[in-house]
């Protein structure tokens, strides 16, 4: 499987590539990354079921080497639709692209025309606090920004977050909310702006 944009060798700066492999009757998955240049190499191992949190710890965990970058998991909200991203950050430029990243949902999940200045929730002057685990927003849809050390430590929420969405959406009886969903969250959008401004993984 070809992975791109991978972040280049944490060591001496080469290309990266990434490699997974499935192994017979037992259907374990071993999923690895190293440099073409010096051969630093990163790997994970995990069963056939979980092939998606494997990909992403053995990326994490990559990425998370390149000097200063850290890991966070973005969730943004609207009704009962959810879309969860795990991103690597850098300390120094998380709060720009953060603002950038809740100005440009906040436009689209808005309706058109909407003339309320935009809101930046704890990123404000007023409320942020560099070094947080958490970050809110509260607008049209809310916007998470939740810091991480580790895949694991960040995949339980992702799994909460898609089952509270699940769980609202079979209850809710509200006219109008799937049409609100389609023109105003729909997933390829909110990847489109979530990856433009941040470092996916």
């Amino acid at each position: 499987m070809q992975i791109d944009n991978l972040p280049d060798c944490p060591c001496c700066g080469g290309e990266s590539e990434y490699i997974e492999t499935m192994y017979g009757a037992g259907m374990i998955l071993s999923a690895s990354i190293r440099c073409r240049d010096c051969g630093l190499k990163i790997e994970h191992r995990g069963a056939a079921g979980k092939i998606a949190d494997t990909r992403a710890k053995v990326i994490a965990a990559w990425s998370c080497r390149v000097p200063k970058n850290k890991l966070c998991l973005i969730v943004s909200q609207y009704y009962y639709s959810r879309y969860c991203f795990l991103a690597v950050y850098n300390p120094d430029t998380f709060r720009a692209q953060a603002m950038a990243c809740v100005a440009a949902l906040e436009d689209y999940k808005r309706p058109q025309g909407d003339p309320r200045p935009i809101n930046y929730g704890d990123l404000s002057d007023e409320w942020y606090r560099k070094g947080a685990r958490r970050y809110n927003v509260n607008d049209s849809g809310d916007i998470y920004f939740i810091m991480g050390d580790s895949v694991d430590e960040i995949l339980p929420e992702i799994r909460d977050y898609y089952q509270s969405a699940e769980r609202e959406r079979r209850l809710d009886r509200r006219k109008g909310t799937g049409k609100k969903i389609v023109l105003h969250h729909q997933a390829s959008v909110v990847y489109g702006i979530v990856k433009s401004i941040f470092n996916l993984i």
